[in-house]
C-alpha cells in the first residue's frame, strides 16, 4: 500500500482552452476558499483552547497551497499545452 502512495501520479491530460480556463478558476477558488479559511482561523484562534489550536494547526499545515497552485493560476494555456505539442511533433 505504500508503494502505492509513493508512485508518482499520471501526467494531467491535454484539456481544450475551455477546460482549462474552468481549471484555472477552480485553482482561484480554492486559494480564495483558504483564504477565508486562515483568516477565520485567525479570528478564533484567541477564543480557542491548546487542543483546538492544535487541531486549526494541523488543517492549516495539510492544506496550505504550495507554490504549484499559485503557479497554476498564472500558467498561460499556451505554456501549459507546448509540452504536448512537442511530443505530438515527434
Amino acid at each position: 500500500m505504500l508503494n502505492d502512495l509513493l508512485k508518482p501520479l499520471p501526467a494531467m491530460p491535454k484539456m481544450s482552452r475551455e477546460q482549462y480556463t474552468a481549471y484555472r478558476w477552480r485553482l482561484v477558488w480554492m486559494l480564495v476558499a483558504w483564504v477565508v479559511f486562515a483568516f477565520a482561523f485567525y479570528m478564533i484562534w484567541e477564543h480557542t483552547g491548546t487542543f483546538v489550536r492544535c487541531i486549526l494547526g494541523v488543517i492549516g499545515y495539510i492544506f496550505v497551497p504550495g507554490f504549484s497552485l499559485i503557479e497554476g493560476i498564472f500558467t498561460s494555456y499556451e505554456t501549459y499545452v507546448a509540452p504536448y505539442e512537442k511530443y505530438e511533433k515527434k
